[in-house]
């Protein structure tokens, strides 16, 4: 089989030498930027080397796309679709339900992002930077966007109790399969036990042990 010419995962530590590379050629900031190498999604070469980088951070079920960093700029059409790819099963498993990005490049649009708009009041305070536009991608609906903390609090002992009665119930369920498969199994043993008295009674009685009778004396 042949091996994929570029591989995208999750960054790690041992990652951070190559990571630097891409920041630097893109000019970032890498003040704080080590604390936050787990954010970062990669592409890499069959040989190991480092050719794309792209950030995901996290506040609430809100993401944010930040430091997208491509070595080639030729390869961007193919190192893109690679890593937004990679970020959005990332994003989905997590949870999210809307991402943000201040990057205009056309192929984010493509993937559904939009203009703010009236939609900017809902980026949170922690993704706020540089004065540019921004675009937001809606994943899903959030049910906690408007709440306030104390009906925040409110919906998760709701969703903490259901859980609990949930568990409760499968903790009876199990005590009663368990109960019921002790009592079959007792049952089992009663009647086999019954049998087999009934079995070495009927074999004394079909075979008798013989009596011995000393011989007379004469």
């Amino acid at each position: 089989m042949k091996t994929p010419e570029y591989q995208a995962r999750r960054a790690t530590l041992d990652d951070l030498a190559g990571l630097r590379e891409l920041w630097r050629a893109e000019k970032f900031s890498e003040a704080g930027m080590e604390k936050r190498v787990p954010e970062f999604q990669l592409v890499q070469t069959a040989n190991g080397g480092i050719v794309g980088a792209l950030g995901l951070r996290v506040v609430g079920t809100q993401g944010l796309l930040y430091g997208e960093s491509i070595g080639d700029f030729a390869l961007t059409d193919t190192l893109r679709p690679l890593l937004w790819e990679r970020m959005l099963t990332v994003a989905r498993n997590r949870g999210l339900a809307r991402l943000w990005t201040q990057n205009d490049a056309r192929f984010w649009r493509e993937q559904g992002f939009e203009a703010a708009g009236e939609l900017l009041p809902k980026l949170p305070p922690e993704f706020a930077g540089a004065e540019a536009l921004w675009f937001t991608l809606k994943l899903k609906e959030d049910v906690l966007a408007g709440l306030t903390p104390e009906q925040e609090f409110a919906l998760f002992r709701k969703g903490a109790m259901q859980e609990s009665e949930q568990a409760l119930r499968q903790a009876r369920i199990m005590k009663f399969i368990a109960w019921f498969v002790a009592a079959v199994l007792a049952g089992v043993l009663v009647v086999a036990g019954f049998y087999l008295l009934r079995f070495m009674r009927l074999t004394r009685r079909s075979n008798p042990t013989p009596v011995y009778y000393p011989p007379a004396r004469r």
